[in-house]
């Protein structure tokens, strides 16, 4: 289960339906209406099949609890109240047209018939499906995604971005609030298909809702990357597939093109129009399904080898000239997502002669002619001067 939940995070949400089986039951739906409304005949073959339809119901059905028991295990001080009532409305048909087909499978199997009585329940909450499920996935939709600063997405990542202890935790939570609306809307689609595939159920305009609902999910997909910021997203997205990745960046300040370091007789680093690459090395492996734990990461000057850290001269940060044992804590940085899709690094490297750089932010220095780094304790979430940018390669 762990293994599912990984895997819902680190996909879009058009493969979030695959991954966790819904298009088996969309299949297994139309085959139970295919096979028991008009068998061809009902020798073992034929009750081995239900038989299987019957287990991958079930197995499904088990894998959706457990990811939203999983999802609400996590703290998301969102607040659903006003579409609510949707969310419950679509959850609820769905585990009652499953118990239904299930019932019919059930039946079938034991008796080797059904009577018309039997598709009764089916026929009501087909129904139903038809005059309220598409209405209510479309408020879903509203809701996350389609009032701009107003949305749900929008102001979470806010919340998120200010209360997270790193990126990671932020697209964490951020990826679980929309994989939990993503799936109660993908619930939806599979209503509108079990509606449609039944003949007792006149449901022609079925398709085109489905394909609008599928366009919504598409919309939120894009606008979640647009509001917490296409390169969270895409760093973010890298460490979900492989969380021990040493992953090749660009790291720069907006406005510039690139960070290094100076030469052998000047270790401090220049902030300029020169682009050099560099490495985001995770401390140790990211646990990518805890939003509450916090990252440590290295930045690594790929051409010099050699980890970014603030060195004992107040303020100044530096590439570590030497490889000490020592250098692989005194090189933590702890880095964090802005609401507007940028970066701040706060340096977790400890005490150095005496004096404890925690808590030091980075942020640059204008001299003379030149930008260079610096750490300072007391910036604020205004100071423009600490937004560092950090894009895969």
């Amino acid at each position: 289960m762990s293994g599912l939940f990984k895997g819902l995070l680190g996909t879009t949400l058009k493969e979030v339906g695959k991954t966790v089986g819904l298009d088996i039951l969309s299949a297994a739906s139309k085959a139970i209406f295919k096979l028991v409304v008009k068998p061809k005949d009902s020798n073992g073959d034929f009750i081995a099949k239900l038989d299987q339809i019957t287990v991958s119901l079930e197995s499904v059905q088990n894998d959706i609890k457990q990811v939203d028991d999983r999802i609400a295990d996590i703290r998301l001080d969102i607040k659903t109240d006003l579409f609510q009532p949707y969310i419950n409305n679509i959850n609820s048909l769905f585990d009652q047209y499953l118990g239904a087909l299930q019932f019919l499978v059930q039946k079938y199997c034991s008796k080797g018939t059904l009577d018309p009585a039997d598709f009764k329940r089916t026929t009501e909450l087909g129904n139903s499906i038809k005059e309220t499920v598409y209405k209510n996935a479309k408020n879903i939709h509203v809701f996350v995604a389609g009032q701009d600063k107003a949305s749900l997405l929008y102001l979470a990542n806010s919340h998120s971005a200010r209360n997270s202890k790193d990126f990671m935790c932020h697209f964490i939570r951020m990826k679980t609030v929309l994989v939990s609306l993503c799936l109660v809307q993908l619930k939806a689609i599979n209503l509108l298909e079990y509606a449609y595939a039944d003949p007792d159920v006149y449901f022609e305009e079925s398709k085109s809702l489905i394909a609008n609902v599928d366009q919504n999910i598409v919309d939120q997909q894009d606008f979640f990357i647009k509001t917490i910021g296409p390169a969270v997203y895409e760093v973010s997205m890298k460490f979900m597939r492989n969380p021990s990745a040493h992953l090749p960046i660009r790291f720069f300040r907006p406005g510039k093109k690139g960070i290094h370091s100076g030469n052998q007789y000047y270790i401090g680093y220049w902030v300029d129009e020169n682009f050099q690459p560099w490495t985001l090395e995770p401390h140790e492996k990211i646990d990518i399904t805890n939003p509450d734990k916090v990252n440590f990461f290295q930045l690594r000057e790929t051409k010099e080898g050699k980890v970014m850290k603030v060195s004992g001269s107040p303020y100044r940060v530096v590439r570590a000239d030497f490889d000490r044992p020592d250098y692989d804590r005194m090189s933590r940085w702890v880095i964090r997502a802005t609401d507007t899709g940028f970066y701040r690094l706060r340096y977790d490297g400890g005490y150095y002669v005496g004096r404890d750089f925690d808590n030091y932010w980075l942020r640059t220095i204008q001299n003379d002619n030149y930008m260079n780094l610096w750490a300072d304790p007391n910036v604020v979430d205004t100071d423009q001067s600490s937004l560092f940018q950090i894009e895969p390669l």
